[in-house]
């Protein structure tokens, strides 16, 4: 009796820390993959502000090729239309270089997915951020009508499309293959946002001030095209 009695607290015991240890190493793991999802979605979001401003852009260009007398009161306004989002790669960096945590993830198909997701936004980083941001300062020097009207804001949105939709698809596909529901994502979303409240704070205004900045310019514009106007009258 002794020698079963003991038995039975040995594999009480060790049965509890295995159970223990599971579910510990399950909370990592959904942790984790809450982490990994949030800065897809942050991704996801600066893309769609990139794309918002692409086609800003292009109706601007309409604009201006419909009547092209409003390019001297409005070229200004091109460079506020042109993306310079910049990811945080800290995530991609830790996901890529540390075994530790593909070993916590436990979910290969996950992980490639992620993989592949962390490349398309590389790619739109490369071939539709700074592609679209250098082609602009090459032509900037000499922007007029002409140069304005040739951007290819057109070409960018749909490459912006095409990569963006992929990634979104990547996104969904990955919050199923862990399980997290929308709900239970939406409520991840807002514990992490109100840490960084300061932070979005911040950048509205920097995009506040930005905005200001480019009324400024384009009202000196229009008082120096009317200046000229009243010195030819009057001449």
């Amino acid at each position: 009796m002794t020698f079963i009695a003991t038995s039975f607290s040995i594999l009480l015991t060790f049965g509890t820390a295995a159970l223990i240890d599971k579910k510990q190493k399950e909370k990592d793991k959904r942790q984790m993959a809450m982490y990994v999802l949030y800065d897809m979605n942050r991704s996801i979001e600066l893309i769609e502000k990139s794309d918002s401003l692409l086609r800003r852009g292009l109706e601007l260009q309409i604009e201006v090729a419909r009547d092209t007398s409003l390019f001297e009161t409005k070229k200004f306004l091109f460079n506020h239309y042109m993306p310079s989002e910049s990811f945080d790669k800290t995530t991609a960096q830790i996901f890529s270089s540390n075994f530790e945590t593909l070993n916590t993830l436990d979910n290969v198909r996950f992980v490639e997915m992620i993989s592949t997701f962390y490349h398309d936004r590389d790619a739109y980083e490369i071939n539709i951020i700074d592609s679209c941001k250098n082609n602009y300062l090459q032509k900037a020097q000499h922007w007029d009508l002409e140069t304005a009207l040739e951007f290819p804001f057109s070409y960018y949105i749909l490459m912006s499309g095409v990569v963006g939709e992929n990634m979104k698809e990547d996104f969904q596909r990955c919050k199923e293959l862990m399980g997290i529901s929308d709900k239970e994502f939406a409520a991840f979303v807002l514990q992490k946002q109100s840490q960084t409240a300061p932070n979005a704070s911040a950048n509205d205004k920097t995009e506040k001030l930005m905005n200001e900045m480019l009324e400024n310019v384009n009202r000196l514009q229009i008082a120096i095209e009317e200046g000229k106007s009243r010195k030819g009258q009057s001449e």
